[in-house]
């Protein structure tokens, strides 16, 4: 095995990151954030200090237009700074996901000149921190289907009962995300209703139950609605259940562009640590040797980021034409969830052959590539899964669904 290696702190600087012109996460504040990460995950604790760093760096407010008091920095410019984040704290980056989530596909539907979630980007710059309680015990094909119940209050309003889990953000947000199904004012044609519910509303139990193998500091609580209310003025969608609409397919392309910006850059932080790792030289009696020289490193670590480019291209290519193309297809969402599972799973490839680089050392808890390791796992568990994605590809192939060229660079 090999010896165990420190990173230095040139180490913590991101390979082949965003370029730091173009990036809301300048030197200064990647070396903070990255170096509370280890602390934040040894003591299963939220990210207090990240979260008020991004705040004032104005990163919550990026992807909301300057004319609603945002920075305007578009679609693609945010995809990429959850890329260079994750390289710093997988967990402070997959929980800023669901805010950073919310405001683009806000953003989308506004460019559609749908505007009824116009309130979330201006709330969003003055502050307010938005969470996601979409995903429900025994449910995957979360939105479309609800194990949730909305009840009508006859006021126009719902009453929502039942239980969100991996509510990122859960010691901080501020608005939350819903959606139940209301298969009471029509049985017949249940619909799904979307709200937002403020962090005081009656009825919600917030419990802290995170204590998880990985991404630990973004504290992904179990969220029960006990009969919480969402007056008229909160519902902001209603979808019939089944089908997907504007919302329901921006939603699904922003979260897969996210989430795999996030885990591209954990394995980006995995493959710099494994080249630092096979730059040092051997302890005596080989002290003139780098690991480098050995051929089984070198084939490891270049699997490793031939693997890494490719998912990099992807990411960049899809998160471009979101800024290029007006309205956004089923077929663009078969790609952008085929590079979700791609990142995700080929994630964990990567950091497997970096600690395989990297040698015994990796495998104490005092080392980064053991935590990335950990976090790394969580990638399988937001959806879509695996067997969504080849049912769609099925269909969009076979059935006529959409156009073939389509699936491949969409116009």
């Amino acid at each position: 095995m090999t010896e165990h290696i420190e990173p230095t702190r040139s180490a913590a600087q991101p390979l082949h990151a965003v370029p730091r012109e173009d990036t809301l996460i300048d030197d200064r504040l990647f070396e903070a954030i990255h170096r509370r990460a280890d602390r934040y995950d040894r003591e299963n604790a939220f990210f207090d200090e990240d979260l008020a760093d991004l705040r004032g760096a104005g990163y919550l407010r990026g992807a909301v237009p300057e004319e609603l008091g945002g920075l305007g920095r578009g679609f693609a410019a945010t995809i990429l700074d959850q890329q260079r984040l994750a390289q710093a704290a997988p967990g402070t980056a997959i929980a800023i996901n669901m805010h950073v989530l919310w405001a683009l596909t806000a953003l989308y539907l506004r460019r559609l000149g749908d505007h009824s979630y116009e309130r979330l980007l201006e709330r969003e710059a003055a502050g307010e921190l938005y969470a996601f309680g979409f995903a429900e015990p025994g449910n995957n094909v979360t939105p479309r289907f609800s194990r949730t119940k909305a009840h009508p209050d006859g006021r126009g309003g719902y009453r929502f009962e039942g239980v969100k889990i991996f509510t990122s953000l859960s010691p901080a947000w501020t608005r939350l995300g819903i959606f139940g199904v209301d298969d009471e004012t029509d049985p017949e044609h249940p619909q799904i209703i979307h709200a937002f519910i403020p962090r005081d509303a009656a009825g919600l139990d917030i419990r802290p139950t995170w204590d998880t193998v990985g991404l630990r500091a973004s504290q992904s609580w179990t969220t029960v609605l006990d009969g919480v209310p969402a007056p008229a003025e909160g519902v902001v969608r209603r979808i019939p259940q089944g089908a997907a609409d504007d919302l329901t397919i921006g939603n699904t392309i922003m979260f897969g562009l996210t989430v795999s910006a996030v885990y591209i850059g954990v394995a980006e932080r995995a493959v710099q640590l494994a080249a630092e790792a096979a730059r040092r030289p051997h302890r005596p009696p080989l002290a003139d040797a780098a690991f480098s020289i050995d051929s089984f490193t070198r084939v490891r670590l270049a699997e490793a980021y031939s693997e890494l480019d490719a998912l990099r291209l992807q990411l960049r290519h899809l998160a471009g034409r979101v800024d290029a193309v007006a309205r956004l297809t089923p077929a663009f969402r078969n790609s952008v969830i085929g590079l979700k599972v791609r990142a995700t799973e080929g994630a964990q490839r990567i950091v497997g052959k970096a600690i395989r680089v990297v040698g015994g050392g990796s495998f104490s808890n005092g080392n980064e590539l053991s935590r990335l390791y950990r976090d790394v796992l969580g990638g399988i568990f937001h959806p879509a899964q695996e067997e969504t994605v080849i049912d769609g590809l099925a269909a969009q192939l076979l059935d006529g669904d959409t156009n073939v060229e389509h699936a491949v660079d969409p116009d």
